[in-house]
């Protein structure tokens, strides 16, 4: 039914998502330890890599639907639920977090770090994991674990770059709670909008703080 949640079995719809999942943190991981060592976010070659092991097998998990990226369902609520966690969580961020206020002026970065990344990942690990599942109990199940496959896909350019995996552990929980938190809002609006959007001011306000 367009617009709403349908209730699919999580022991159906797991391995496929865990596959998707898997693949995207794999091909990152071979990226990053092999042709993207050493690439930062600066680089346009990093950014289109980092878009396409993310999008790409969240394309393939979705082939045959009407709305692959999820860009047309409940747009309308989703964009309310996301401007307003948008308008709260940034004027958070910019009361709490100390910092010169630069606007990037890097194209490499707005696609990386702002627009692209962020909303490949929301297409992958909150539109293609979570968009048909209504059960509870099946919603905790895959919220979760796209929440830990969204925390290593992170992992591999650090660990790459020789930081020691207990200099990890802070930024793994930081980012955990975000995917938890894009989840909710996701599943709120039950559109991708509703995580896009404060996804992308999040990125934008924490790059133009550096």
């Amino acid at each position: 039914m367009s617009g709403e949640l349908e209730t699919v079995g999580v022991s159906e719809r797991l391995p496929r998502v865990l596959l998707a999942l898997f693949a995207s943190v794999a091909l990152w991981s071979l990226w990053s330890f092999t042709i993207g060592r050493g690439l930062g976010e600066g680089s346009l070659l990093r950014a289109a890599v980092r878009v396409s092991v993310v999008l790409g097998p969240a394309l393939i998990f979705m082939r045959g639907a009407p709305d692959p990226l999820g860009v047309l369902r409940n747009a309308g609520r989703g964009l309310l639920v996301g401007v307003a966690a948008t308008v709260l969580w940034t004027g958070y961020l910019l009361l709490t977090t100390r910092g010169t206020f630069s606007v990037p002026g890097s194209l490499a970065i707005w696609l990386n770090f702002i627009v692209l990344s962020p909303f490949a990942e929301e297409v992958l690990f909150r539109h293609a994991a979570l968009r048909d599942v209504a059960a509870t109990s099946d919603r905790v199940v895959l919220v979760l674990v796209s929440a830990l496959f969204f925390v290593a896909l992170h992992f591999p350019p650090w660990l790459a770059a020789g930081q020691p995996i207990a200099a990890l552990l802070k930024p793994a929980g930081s980012l955990l709670l975000y995917a938890l938190a894009f989840s909710g809002l996701y599943l709120a609006g039950r559109s991708i909008w509703a995580a896009a959007l404060p996804h992308w001011a999040n990125n934008f306000v924490l790059a133009a703080l550096e």
